[in-house]
């Protein structure tokens, strides 16, 4: 038989076992460059056949050449790498396997060790027990429990005796205890058991002895009847193990609240209008009530405990800390009472109840807005006060009662003729005018209406937020842009059907003074009321002799809605008489105009009329100063007398005479005169020049009858010929001259002295008569045998100058011997 010693030795020269060789998951080389070589080439195929151009194709195989590349770089340096240490790896492998293998091992021992561990301690002999080995080395049996198998028997005496013994013992005991707290203090000793008495609960305290620890023996709530916690008994013993007293009152509140908070978790799970979450851990309850009402969900009631471990029920108003209450009986009730002082404290916070005779009252159990007495209108409103932030609630309630009056408002627009424009869209630049600058509101809405006999472009225009403003404009969309001009505030009480008709005279009357005043541009005004106008004459319409103001006052036309009844009342401090114009004992003088409202020139027929009587006025003046005798005088004609003769001067200084006028001859010079030289040459020369045109009108009717009287072509004719207002000529011709038009005297008027008229008188003949020309020479009879009533007549190298007593004398001469020279009749 070997020794050890040769065991040892044989274990020192044997070999040790061969490693198991590793060959899963492990891929040949060969295998992966015969993958990678088809791989490669699949790829290289797959380019040159798939790819539409040249330029991608050249492209996406320079890519899988460089990628190519870089794999076959890496598998050359694997292949070398293989060359000289592959073997070596391989046994690395087989190794690292085989260690793993054995901490396997070891692993598996060490779990079969500790479980052959457990299931040993059964069969481990317990320690010696030296107390029983005692009793039965000197008892000669030991004392073991009986179980309530054996009766004892005790006597009453005894138990009386041992009771009053352990209430003495807890009496002593219980007034030793150093923390006890002041609401255990309220106490009992009885029948070996120390009964304490709380508020809200009692327990049962006992003691074997003076020297061992209190126990509890039983405990109760006050205000219910619980199934008790398995472990509360235990839990307080543990605390009264070590006389810890604080710990129990701790444990026992602490129980005491939670089944308390329990209690009020129940209650409130047989509501239905809340809802609440209980948190036992927190003591803490959670009281959501209107949980439907958006503008209150922040309401809510939390219930926990104060500092001093007592319930307090703590009233959360959207969010904010109401109110705390420390004593509740009822939740209930409470709640409700909640319920009234938060719609209660709602309701005070709001102006105004009322919305068109409607009350707004709130529901205590929802929490939601509701009208008494309420109109489908009112309904359709309410979603508005339930849905916003009741800090806008009496702006809502405005917006409200805005809404409806408008509603009225538009009723009342649709059966009084007012046309809706939809098409308006105002930019906020535009809308920002009508608060001239200065208030900035956010509009809410805006209606645009017209009427039908308005001028175009203008509007009424409503802006309605928390109350309704009302303008006027004019509103124009310039390249798709709409613009607003002219905005002003109309001041409209009330619309009804009522005072509609006074709504349309007040607006009509503004859209007109703003007319007016645009016509007005230039001139002083002030606009005294909303339909009258006071104008200054001076930049308006000069009036001679009139006040140095005139009043404008419009109203629309009663019988048609489409016209405006336009008045100007002015006084004049001269009275005049016009046949067409009225002007009172007191000078006041009315112009009254009926225009169309869509026209746009208001004050041009008011502005013509004017202006005529101005130039009246003066006419009429310059007229009674030169003593003429008016025959009739109108807004567009004066007619007046000079001399025996009568004379109409029309509007634009137009002048017509009647046939009988002897000025007929000339009318067409004398109006050109009248243009060039003004009325007062014109009436001067009419009044001067009369002796003149009444002789020129005896010879050419003179003239008609001798041009007919003869039928000898040779005959001498004459014609009077006007050339101009002072230049006449009287035209003699006849067959046997050439040409044939002849020759012509011409008489043509010069102003003398003393503000009168000569007259200069030649023949125009280059071979005149020696006896004709000498007539024309103070040798002639023509100057010899003047008559004693001529004053002036003065004769010339040319020809001869008269005034007025002279001129028929030296016509009729003149006339008489250019007749009888070269008559051949």
């Amino acid at each position: 038989m070997p020794t050890r010693e040769d065991m040892d030795v044989q274990t020192k020269h044997s070999e040790p076992p061969e490693l198991q060789h590793i060959t899963t998951n492990i891929v040949p080389l060969s295998s992966i460059l015969d993958k990678f070589a088809q791989f490669a080439y699949a790829e290289l195929s797959h380019v040159l056949k798939m790819q539409p151009n040249d330029d991608d194709k050249k492209k996406k195989l320079l890519d899988l050449l460089v990628y190519l590349r870089t794999q076959f770089t890496r598998l050359y340096v694997l292949t070398n790498w293989s060359h000289a240490s592959a073997h070596d790896f391989n046994k690395f492998i087989d190794l690292l396997a085989w260690l793993r293998e054995q901490s396997s091992h070891f692993g598996n021992l060490i779990w079969s060790t500790k479980s052959l561990n457990q299931s040993l301690l059964s069969a481990k002999l317990p320690n010696p027990d030296l107390i029983t080995a005692m009793e039965v080395l000197s008892n000669g049996r030991p004392t073991l429990p009986t179980h309530n198998f054996i009766e004892t028997r005790i006597s009453p005496q005894k138990v009386l005796q041992t009771l009053r013994d352990l209430n003495v013992v807890l009496s002593m005991k219980y007034a030793l205890v150093d923390d006890l707290p002041e609401e255990f203090t309220d106490y009992d000793i009885k029948d070996g058991r120390i009964y304490v008495y709380t508020k809200d609960y009692q327990f049962q305290i006992s003691a074997l002895d003076e020297s061992t620890p209190f126990f509890m023996i039983d405990f109760e709530l006050s205000f219910g009847k619980f199934e008790k916690a398995k472990n509360l008994i235990r839990v307080c013993n543990e605390a009264l193990r070590s006389f810890q007293f604080v710990n129990l009152k701790r444990i026992l509140t602490n129980y005491t609240m939670a089944m308390k908070l329990y209690l009020i978790h129940q209650k409130l799970n047989e509501l239905k209008t809340v809802k609440h979450t209980y948190s036992p851990e927190k003591f803490q309850i959670t009281v959501h009530y209107w949980v439907n009402s958006f503008v209150f969900k922040y309401s809510r009631l939390e219930i926990g405990l104060n500092k001093n471990n007592e319930i307090i029920y703590r009233w959360f108003k959207q969010g904010q800390l109401a109110q705390t209450f420390e004593q509740v009986d009822h939740i209930d009730m409470f709640l409700r009472d909640i319920y009234h002082k938060h719609s209660t404290s709602i309701l005070s916070q709001i102006e105004d109840l009322m919305v068109n005779k409607s009350l707004l009252q709130i529901n205590e159990l929802t929490g939601i807005f509701y009208f008494k007495n309420p109109t489908p209108a009112l309904n359709m409103a309410l979603k508005k006060l339930n849905v916003d932030d009741f800090k806008n609630i009496n702006e809502n309630l405005q917006a409200i009662r805005t809404d409806l009056k408008f509603t009225e408002i538009s009723s009342v627009l649709s059966v009084t003729g007012w046309i809706p424009n939809d098409l308006i869209k105002l930019p906020q630049v535009e809308l920002s005018k009508l608060y001239n600058g200065v208030r900035q509101e956010p509009h809410r809405l805006v209606r645009f209406y017209t009427r039908k006999e308005w001028a175009q472009n203008w509007f009424l225009i409503f802006v309605i937020d928390t109350k309704i403003r009302t303008f006027i404009g004019n509103i124009r969309s310039v390249l798709g842009q709409w613009t607003l001009n002219a905005p002003s505030e109309v001041c409209i009480n009330s619309f009804d059907y009522k005072s509609s008709k006074d709504v349309i005279n007040q607006v009509s009357k503004k859209i007109m003074t703003h007319l007016i005043s645009q016509e007005l541009t230039g001139t002083n005004y002030h606009v005294v009321s909303h339909d009258s106008i006071v104008v200054e004459t001076e930049s308006f319409v000069k009036i001679p002799n009139a006040s140095k103001v005139v009043m404008l006052m419009f109203r629309i036309d009663p019988t048609n809605k489409n016209n405006i009844v336009v008045n100007l009342k002015g006084k004049l401090n001269k009275i005049i008489t016009l046949d067409d114009f009225i002007v009172d004992s007191n000078g006041v003088f009315q112009i009254f105009e009926t225009i169309d409202f869509k026209r746009a020139n208001i004050l041009t027929n008011i502005m013509s009329k004017l202006t005529k009587l101005a130039k009246v006025i003066e006419l009429v003046d310059y007229l009674q100063k030169r003593d003429m005798e008016l025959v009739s005088v109108q807004l567009d004609q004066v007619v007046f007398k000079y001399g025996d003769n009568v004379c109409t001067l029309k509007e634009n200084f137009d002048l017509e005479l009647p046939k009988e006028n002897p000025h007929n001859i000339c009318l067409s010079s004398i109006r050109r005169f009248l243009v060039t030289n003004g009325v007062d040459d014109v009436f001067k020369y009419l009044m001067k020049s009369n002796v003149l045109i009444s002789k020129l009108n005896d010879m050419s009717n003179q003239a008609q009858v001798d041009n007919v009287s003869s039928w000898n072509v040779d005959k001498l004719r004459y014609e009077i010929i006007s050339k101009n207002a002072t230049y006449f000529s009287v035209l003699y011709y006849s067959n046997k001259f050439k040409p044939r038009h002849g020759f012509s005297m011409n008489i043509e008027i010069k102003n003398g002295a003393l503000d009168s008229f000569v007259y200069l008188i030649s023949i125009d003949k280059e071979d005149l008569d020696a006896n004709l020309k000498r007539e024309l020479t103070s040798q002639g009879n023509l100057f010899k045998n003047r008559a004693s009533t001529i004053k002036y007549l003065v004769p010339l190298s040319d020809g001869i100058v008269c005034d007025d007593s002279g001129l028929n004398y030296v016509l009729d001469q003149l006339h008489s011997m250019v007749l009888d020279i070269y008559n051949v009749g």
